[in-house]
């Protein structure tokens, strides 16, 4: 689990990288689509991607995180979170195939 855990933080400390850099950038919305493989079942790895709360774990920036939907995580489920350099913001899942897709959308911006 903890290897689990280091690639996934490796893989998200890349991508807000890159969302940062693009973001300042191009100074619009950026879209971020990626891969990785890992040797997890595909419910299991869905499973905890979806669930924002678990960012928490393996993300230094994200500052909170509370799930505000109630029910089970799909598409419409509303999370609140703050990263450092951002304001407190709601995130919705917008897409949610499990176990090959999940996708969220927010409207913030970076400080």
């Amino acid at each position: 689990m903890k290897t689990l855990i280091r690639v996934l933080l490796i893989f998200l400390a890349i991508i807000v990288v890159l969302l940062g850099v693009s973001y300042m950038i191009s100074g619009g919305q950026t879209e971020i689509i990626n891969t990785v493989q890992i040797k997890k079942p595909p419910y299991e790895v869905i499973d905890y991607i979806a669930d924002m709360r678990n960012e928490l774990k393996w993300n230094p920036e994200l500052q909170y995180v509370e799930k505000k939907s109630d029910g089970p995580i799909d598409v419409g489920t509303v999370f609140s979170a703050k990263w450092h350099r951002s304001d407190t913001l709601d995130v919705t899942a917008t897409e949610y195939y499990p176990p090959y897709w999940v996708a969220f959308a927010n409207r913030g911006h970076l400080k």
